[in-house]
């Protein structure tokens, strides 16, 4: 079997995206959106976060509050 430069390119080509892949693939994220609770809401969700945290040593975890207009 012969191989062409475009095998090798290929080839290449897809151990450079496999190595940009994620260093760890079990590692969770957890991203919270909601729609203009901040900062009322933001005792409750200081709470909700910390326990996401505890459970989920490691794990990030990220709060996006977006206006409502």
């Amino acid at each position: 079997m012969r191989l062409t430069r475009r095998d090798l390119l290929l080839g290449a080509a897809a151990l450079g995206l496999a190595a940009c892949g994620p260093k760890n693939p079990k590692t969770r994220a957890l991203e919270l959106w909601t729609l203009q609770l901040a900062p009322q809401f933001n005792p409750y969700f200081a709470d909700v976060l910390g326990d996401w945290s505890r459970l989920h040593p490691g794990d990030p975890v990220r709060w996006t509050d977006l206006p409502w207009g």
